[in-house]
C-alpha cells in the first residue's frame, strides 16, 4: 500500500461530489450495491425503494429526492436515516435505546409516499437505521 502523499499546489483540492440548496443535508452514503435502499423518518415512517429506481448523477448534481418532508399531511417531517440491504432487512434505532427490527415490506417506487416502518411512542424516534 502506498502512503498518502500531501497535496502540493492549493488548486489540487479533489472534486466536487454534491451540490446542496440552503438547508439540505446528507444523511447517508454508500457503495451501489443490487438490492434495496431503505430511507426513515424519525417518526418511524419510511419505505423501501429498488436500487435500479434511483438515477445515476454526474459530479456535483443536486442529487436524487426520495422523500418530501415538508408535507405533513402526506409525508413525515425529518428524514433521518438510509442505507442499503441486499438480503436482509435493517434495524431501527430509537432515541429511547430500543433496537427494533424493520419488517419486510414491499418495494416502492421513489416517488411514493412513506409508510409505516416501525412503531414509536409518543416523544421517541428513530435515530438511525443499520
Amino acid at each position: 500500500m502506498k502512503p498518502i502523499r500531501p497535496v502540493k499546489s492549493a488548486s489540487a483540492g479533489g472534486v466536487l461530489g454534491i451540490k446542496l440548496a440552503s438547508g439540505d443535508r446528507v444523511i447517508g452514503a454508500c457503495a451501489v450495491t443490487p438490492g434495496d435502499l431503505y430511507v426513515a423518518h424519525e417518526s418511524g415512517f419510511g419505505k423501501r425503494v429498488a436500487i435500479d429506481d434511483i438515477p445515476t448523477k454526474g459530479r456535483g448534481g443536486g442529487g436524487v429526492a426520495l422523500a418530501s418532508p415538508d408535507k405533513p399531511s402526506k409525508e413525515p417531517a425529518g428524514l433521518v436515516s438510509a442505507i442499503a440491504c441486499s438480503e436482509a432487512a435493517p434495524v431501527a434505532t430509537l432515541l429511547s435505546g430500543q433496537i427494533l427490527a424493520v419488517p419486510e415490506t414491499e418495494a416502492a417506487n421513489r416517488a411514493a409516499v412513506s409508510r409505516p416502518l416501525v412503531d414509536t411512542m409518543v416523544g421517541d424516534e428513530v435515530i438511525t437505521l443499520s
